[in-house]
């Protein structure tokens, strides 16, 4: 018997490298506790040798964002500071409740927010290093 209430969809990473110094990745289904680790493995991945000077996190496909998944995003944040000459990190496709969630935390001001458009074509480029689904 199931109680009618759909289940969410599992955490799927798709990171894109489509300039050398730029990190896409997008994020589809929930971002939550048991989640966040997924999301932020795939990170520590592009955090690597080569590290990129601009990360961009497509959250449109997220279903959910919950405290577990703004640490993470908190987390990268702190990681492209490390990186000279690196930009905040760019939140794409954030919800008017997930950007005003960010504000009330504190972190909002940590992140470049984009509405969208054209940041999505950056995603038909070749995949970086750690697709995870």
């Amino acid at each position: 018997m199931t109680s009618g209430v759909p289940a969410l969809d599992a955490l799927t990473v798709e990171p894109t490298r489509p300039r050398t110094d730029t990190v896409l990745v997008r994020v589809h289904g929930t971002l939550d506790r048991a989640s966040a680790p997924v999301l932020d493995r795939a990170l520590q991945r592009q955090a690597g040798p080569s590290r990129p000077r601009r990360l961009v996190l497509d959250l449109s496909d997220a279903e959910f964002l919950g405290l577990p998944g703004v640490t993470v995003l908190v987390r990268a944040h702190r990681r492209t500071e490390a990186v000279a000459g690196a930009h905040p990190p760019c939140l794409v496709g954030l919800s008017a409740a997930e950007e005003r969630m960010l504000g009330l935390l504190g972190v909002r001001d940590l992140f470049h927010i984009h509405d969208g458009g054209d940041m999505h074509d950056m995603a038909d480029q070749r995949p970086a290093e750690g697709t995870t689904r």
